[in-house]
């Protein structure tokens, strides 16, 4: 599918990463694109993250990183999202489904990210708007209290 073509608007401040869990099932196959897809028929002009981690943990590039995003009600102009493909089972339940290999990659790619934005602060979708899944939460709380060295 690609990357469609789009004026994006420059986010002018990066106060928050917000690390969300896509709600699909735990498919290799599924990453941006797939989002991607799901979003546009949303009517949204480009999937809404700007990263996309796969469970074999490979990060797809979704909206340019220094656009503003759609992944939250409240913080769109001033956070980047990164989601992890997963968070629900065959009958589209809640599941914890999110791989190890899923959890290692983030943490890279999230440090590289507080380089770029030392003021960000790393939460999970819930912790900005509600909602229940306790294993973001738990990353996030977990990313937020290792010292940047350690997410190599």
């Amino acid at each position: 599918m690609g990357i469609p073509q789009i004026a994006w608007t420059e986010r002018e401040q990066t106060n928050y990463i917000v690390l969300h869990g896509a709600n699909t099932a735990p498919s290799k196959k599924y990453g941006a694109d797939h989002l991607r897809g799901l979003h546009m028929r949303q009517g949204l002009l480009d999937i809404g993250y700007h990263y996309v981690i796969r469970m074999d943990g490979i990060i797809d590039l979704g909206r340019p990183s220094f656009s503003v995003g759609n992944h939250t009600e409240t913080h769109n102009e001033d956070s980047i999202g990164v989601a992890f493909i997963g968070g629900i089972d065959k009958d589209y339940n809640p599941e914890d489904n999110f791989s190890s290999l899923q959890i290692r990659v983030c943490k890279g790619l999230v440090a590289t990210l507080i380089q770029m934005h030392p003021e960000a602060e790393i939460v999970s979708h819930n912790e900005l708007e509600g909602g229940d899944n306790e294993f973001m939460n738990s990353v996030a709380s977990n990313f937020r209290e290792s010292p940047l060295g350690e997410f190599d």
